[in-house]
C-alpha cells in the first residue's frame, strides 16, 4: 500500500467580460443631445446593464476550469519533501474556491440583513464564514491512494480528509466515508462533503480510479468492460478505505458510509462483505442509481430533463455549488480509452435495477437511509417503492428534490437524514 502526494488542480478564474456592447451604446447616447426619447432609451439600457451585473454577481462572477496540477516546490523547505509510507499533503496556495465564495456571499447577505445592534448574532455569522473557509481549505488538501488489486494491478485515486469544528465535537457524531457519482473526481461532492463536516463529522471523500485525476490499468478496464457491474469498484473502495486508515488522524474503526448516485449500488455491494459491514455504523444512499430498469433513450431523456430543470434563472445561485470535472484541456489523458470503457461499463450497470436493495444493511443495529427526489429524472428513485422497505431501512421522499439536491442543498438533506440517524441532534445551519 502507498499513499502518494498530489496537488489539487489549480483554480483558474476567468472573469466574465463586461457587457461592452451595452456600455458602448450608453457612451453613444451620452455623446448626443439629451432629448427625452434618448434619455428614456439610455435609462432602459442602464437597467438592462444592472440586471446583467446582478446575474453575474449571483453566479460569483467567475467560471471554473481545471488545469494540470502545478506544484512549485521550494527546495530549501523540507516540509515539501515527498516521503514513502506516510501521508504528505501540499497546501494549495490558490484563492477560495467558487463554492466557498458562493457560500460566503450568502452568509454576507445574511449579515447585511442582521441589525448592527445584534452583535452576538453578527459575530456568529462571521465565525461561520471563517469555519467554512477552514473546511474549504481542507478540501483542497488532497492526497492519492494506491490500491493493488492483484492480477488487475495498481489503481489510484484522490482522497481528502475534512475535520469537524471543535465546538461540535461534543455531538459525538461518527466519521463519514463519502463516495460520489459515476466515475467522479472529488469536486462534484465538495458541497455535500463540506456540509457534512460543518454538521460535526470528520469526513473522508474518495474519488473513482477512472476519474479525470485517477489512474487505472488496462486489465482493470478490461475486467469492468467484460463484466459490467459494481464488484470491481466495491473491492477498490473497500481496500482504499483500509489503506487510508493508517495514514490519517481520524478513527475509522466505525463509521457511516454515505454515497450519491452510482455510489449507491457500489456501497450496497461493499456491504455484502460481513467484515466490512461490521465497521459501518449507518449507511446513507442519496438518489441511488440502479433503482429502476432504464433504456438508453429513457436515461438520455432524463439527463436532458434534469439539466433543463436546473438551469432555470431561479436556480442560478445554486449552480455555483456544483462542479463537474470533465477533464483538463491543457493535457491529453493517455488513459482516456481505458477510463471511457470503465465509465461505459458503469453506465450499463446503473440502467439495470439492483436486485437486492431490500437486503442492504449496515452493522447489527445500524440504519440504512435512502433519499429520493420526487423530480429526479436520472435515477427515478420515486418509481422504486422497495427502497427503504427492508429491515432497519428508512426512506426520505422530497417531492421537489432533483438528482443534484443532495449536492447543491446538502444541509437541508443532512437535517432530514439526521432526524432519522441522530434524532437527539438539532442542526443550526444558516444555509441550505
Amino acid at each position: 500500500m502507498s499513499v502518494e502526494v498530489v496537488t489539487h488542480p489549480q483554480f483558474i478564474e476567468k472573469k466574465i467580460p463586461e457587457n461592452n456592447l451595452v456600455q458602448e451604446f450608453i457612451n453613444k447616447l451620452e455623446s448626443k443631445s439629451e432629448t427625452s426619447a434618448l434619455h428614456l432609451e439610455k435609462r432602459k439600457v442602464q437597467l438592462v446593464s444592472r440586471l446583467f451585473n446582478k446575474v453575474r454577481e449571483k453566479l460569483s462572477v467567475t467560471k471554473l476550469v481545471t488545469a494540470p496540477s502545478q506544484l512549485k516546490v521550494r527546495k530549501n523547505n523540507e516540509d515539501l519533501t515527498k516521503t514513502q509510507g506516510e501521508r504528505v499533503v501540499y497546501q494549495s496556495e490558490g484563492e477560495r474556491s467558487v463554492l466557498t465564495r458562493s457560500l460566503r456571499k450568502e452568509l454576507h447577505d445574511i449579515l447585511v440583513g442582521t441589525p448592527k445592534k445584534e452583535k452576538a448574532q453578527r459575530r456568529e455569522i462571521l465565525d461561520r464564514a471563517h469555519e467554512l473557509d477552514r473546511i474549504g481549505a481542507e478540501f483542497l488538501k488532497q492526497s492519492e491512494v494506491a490500491v493493488d488489486l492483484g492480477e488487475y494491478g495498481e489503481q489510484k485515486s484522490r482522497f481528502t480528509v475534512l475535520h469537524a469544528p471543535e465546538h461540535k465535537r461534543e455531538l459525538n457524531l461518527p466519521p463519514v466515508v463519502l463516495i460520489g457519482g459515476i466515475s467522479n473526481d472529488l469536486d462534484p461532492v465538495a458541497g455535500l462533503a463540506q456540509a457534512l463536516a460543518e454538521s460535526g463529522r470528520d469526513v473522508i471523500v474518495i474519488a473513482y480510479p477512472e476519474s479525470t485525476l485517477g489512474s487505472i490499468t488496462p486489465k482493470f478496464a478490461e475486467n469492468c468492460a467484460a463484466d459490467p457491474g459494481f464488484t470491481a469498484h466495491a473491492e477498490y473502495f473497500r481496500q482504499a478505505i483500509e489503506s487510508i486508515k493508517a495514514h490519517i488522524d481520524v478513527d475509522l474503526s466505525s463509521f457511516e458510509l454515505w454515497s450519491h448516485s452510482t455510489g449507491g449500488p457500489i456501497t450496497a455491494q461493499m456491504l455484502k462483505d460481513p467484515s466490512f459491514q461490521a465497521q459501518v455504523k449507518n449507511a446513507v444512499m442519496l438518489s441511488p442509481a440502479a433503482a429502476v430498469d432504464q433504456s438508453m433513450l429513457k436515461f438520455g431523456t432524463g439527463v436532458l430533463k434534469e439539466i433543463a430543470r436546473d438551469i432555470k434563472p431561479e436556480k442560478f445561485a445554486l449552480l455555483t455549488r456544483y462542479s463537474l470535472v470533465m477533464g483538463r484541456r491543457e493535457s491529453k489523458d493517455l488513459q482516456a480509452k481505458e477510463k471511457g470503457a470503465v465509465f461505459g461499463s458503469l453506465l450499463t450497470a446503473i440502467r439495470k435495477r439492483y436486485p437486492s436493495w431490500t437486503s442492504v444493511s449496515a452493522q447489527e443495529g445500524g440504519k440504512t437511509v435512502f433519499y429520493s427526489g420526487g423530480k429526479d429524472t436520472l435515477t427515478y428513485t420515486g418509481q422504486a417503492p422497495e427502497l427503504g422497505t427492508g429491515e432497519n431501512q428508512y426512506r426520505i421522499d422530497q417531492e421537489d428534490g432533483s438528482h443534484l439536491t443532495a449536492l447543491v442543498q446538502p444541509r437541508t438533506v443532512i437535517s432530514k437524514v439526521d432526524a432519522i440517524l441522530h434524532p437527539e441532534v438539532t442542526h443550526d445551519f444558516l444555509l441550505n
